[in-house]
């Protein structure tokens, strides 16, 4: 098979063409011309081969390639769907690959426009004279987009390569720096396009919009520690940021003329500051703010509030060429709800404070004393409040406290609790005069295992190593970590060097005995590990520097010694 890249396949689809003609040209020229090529081969780049052994590797590969029954060339979609389906039925892949978009069609001019059914032939015209519609983006506002080393990614990417396919000529992005730069760029009309925008009446003065494809809804961030907010009109006069030249920011400043808006360059800017008390909240998409404090701020700010104002973002088009919101229209409106709906699923999943809907117990509450009555609501709103917030707080808390000293596949203590723990129990053992045992241990050929039977196998391997080595250790003061890929760590005090020794050779045996083929693994048939361990007298050690090093030692000389083995210190 041939390959290209997505970029260049786009971008210089003529080259791409020629490159491909050229190609099938010299296969067909090699098999017509085999011994003039078994010659080529045989002075330039396999003398060691005989004359009689190229004639038998060309008379193979004839015999392979079938050009007279199949042309040079061929590529069997449904062959490649059926490959496809293969791969997703055993797990080897996790997302849904459409064939069309890797399988490149041969360049004829206007060949996707001639053929469209939904543009009218005024609007292929214009396309046909433009050839490549310019677009500018938010360079750095994921998940929505950001311009990555000059590759345009995130959820617009993924609608603009539909609307791509659409309109038939390829949508090209311009490098920008920052969003300021780019709504520059389209009024000096170096833009076509603005990928998601929203109208505002400046950029009415050069730009149309599109009906919108994205309704994301507009919150405020706050810190963990603020109530939820219902009404924006409470907290007016508290300090509230937004990125500066955001639609949603001249929209809520005209709604709410006392609203003390703060401009911030950008969204982790203005994250930041609620962060660091300089700002009371923070208000964006919910996309935006929730993908962030996932990725950044988990545990340290949280969504306190939904208001019912809805961000909806369409596609800008100079209104200088007015067709162009035509056609742009006319793509978006092929776009399935379905798929809509797969993008936002890929990209947002967010949960955000709800306030608790107080109406049933109103109604039922009619006939009783009015005052009574919201007094006691009242009553039961604020400890209700406070009680989920308690709650909330602990929960997160103790969540946060796990996932913070957990490695997430294995279920082991992690690395960062490793590096916690190592000095505390030393010192223990140190104070109660007790041997200190620290064993480090390494997977045999994980590395030709992950080659050979892929990297789902790979983690299963892992977790069940990692449950062996969980189940056979079983005093409440035994650690276990996963120190990075499959290096593990195991620390513990208070036994003696036989103890320690015996404990180990029955883990190094507990793991061999799960099974775990390994075709690749000199040492046995099947998944094996090798161990390197020290038992010191606590007192005698400085640090656990020291211990670490040791223990590396003598996995490095256990694994030099032929793997699944246990190496222990005199």
């Amino acid at each position: 098979m041939l390959f290209t890249n997505a970029q260049e396949a786009k971008e210089h689809p003529k080259r791409v063409e020629k490159f491909k003609k050229a190609t099938i040209k010299g296969w067909y020229y090699a098999l017509e011309h085999k011994e003039e090529i078994i010659k080529i081969i045989k002075n330039k780049y396999a003398k060691n081969k005989s004359i009689e052994h190229l004639r038998y590797e060309a008379d193979a590969l004839e015999e392979v390639i079938q050009s007279k029954s199949i042309p040079i060339g061929t590529l069997d979609k449904g062959r490649i769907k059926y490959a496809l389906q293969l791969y997703e039925k055993h797990g080897l892949i996790k997302n849904y690959i459409d064939v069309d978009d890797y399988i490149f069609e041969s360049f004829h001019p206007n060949k996707k426009l001639q053929k469209s059914k939904i543009l009218n032939s005024d609007e292929i015209d214009y396309l046909k004279n433009k050839k490549v519609i310019k677009m500018c983006i938010d360079p750095n506002w994921m998940p929505f987009e950001k311009n990555d080393k000059g590759k345009h990614i995130g959820m617009t990417a993924e609608y603009i390569h539909i609307l791509e396919k659409e309109i038939g000529i390829p949508i090209k992005m311009v490098n920008t720096k920052s969003w300021g730069e780019s709504l520059r760029m389209g009024q000096e009309r170096k833009c076509d396009i603005f990928s998601l925008v929203m109208p505002t009446k400046e950029r009415l003065k050069y730009l149309n919009f599109t009906k919108p494809y994205l309704k994301i809804p507009l919150v405020i961030v706050t810190n963990l520690d603020e109530f939820f907010i219902n009404d924006i009109s409470t907290v007016t006069s508290k300090k509230i940021g937004v990125v500066k030249g955001y639609a949603y920011g001249e929209i809520l400043q005209e709604k709410y003329p006392n609203m003390k808006i703060i401009e911030v360059n950008n969204l982790k800017e203005g994250l930041q500051k609620v962060r660091n008390r300089e700002l009371f909240g923070f208000i964006g998409t919910l996309a935006t703010t929730g993908y962030h404090i996932q990725k950044n701020y988990i545990g340290e700010l949280k969504i306190a509030g939904k208001f019912d104002e809805k961000w909806e973002l369409g596609i800008g088009t100079r209104n200088d060429e007015p067709i162009l919101k035509n056609i742009f229209n006319k793509a978006i409106k092929q776009i399935s709800s379905k798929k809509q709906q797969e993008i936002l699923n890929k990209w947002i999943s967010v949960n955000y404070d709800r306030e608790i809907d107080y109406t049933p117990i109103l109604k039922w509450a009619a006939g009783i004393s009015f005052i009574f009555i919201i007094i006691l609501l009242l009553v039961l709103r604020i400890n209700r409040k406070l009680n989920l917030e308690i709650r909330s707080r602990k929960e997160t808390e103790k969540k946060l406290q796990e996932l913070s000293i957990t490695d997430e596949l294995t279920t082991l203590y992690n690395r960062r609790y490793f590096n916690e723990i190592f000095p505390k129990l030393l010192n223990s053992a140190k104070r109660d005069k007790h041997n200190i045992c620290f064993v480090l241990m390494d997977i045999d050929y994980f590395k030709p295992y992950n080659d050979t039977y892929g990297h789902i196998s790979g983690d299963k391997a892992l977790q069940s190593v990692s449950t062996c080595v969980k189940n056979s250790l079983s005093r409440a003061d035994d650690y276990c970590f996963r120190l990075g890929g499959e290096e593990f760590g195991m620390l513990f005090k208070g036994l003696s060097k036989e103890q320690a020794t015996q404990l180990i050779k029955t883990i190094k045996q507990n793991i061999e005995d799960l099974k775990i083929e390994h075709s690749k693994n000199s040492a046995s048939k099947y998944l094996t590990a090798s161990f390197g361990l020290v038992i010191k007298d606590a007192v005698s050690i400085k640090d656990e520097n020291e211990l670490y090093r040791e223990a590396d030692a003598l996995l490095y000389k256990a694994k030099e010694s032929g793997r699944n083995k246990v190496c222990v210190s005199d």
